[in-house]
């Protein structure tokens, strides 16, 4: 909830120096506050996200670790064929 208050501070800033990108950060921080008051007055919501959360962050570290050795590998081949 800080992080959101903190991110719409931010954004009024970015306004006021005309960049072009501030009302993403306020749309994310505006969603943010209303997600933060959701889990607190709705504690089941909130332990249901943080496992669902937690289980999207180890399938994407997952995914990103197959994507990163297939990569490896493919530098691995091509290290060999330049040396020989």
């Amino acid at each position: 909830m800080f992080r959101s208050v903190s991110g719409i501070a931010i954004a009024l800033q970015l306004r006021r120096h005309y960049v072009i990108d501030w009302g993403t950060l306020m749309v994310f921080s505006v969603l943010g506050i209303l997600l933060s008051f959701l889990m607190i007055f709705n504690p089941a919501f909130g332990g249901l996200s943080i496992v669902l959360w937690t289980g999207f962050a180890f399938l994407a570290s997952g995914a990103l670790s197959i994507v990163f050795a297939l990569r490896l590998r493919k530098l691995h081949t091509f290290i060999q064929k330049e040396l020989e």
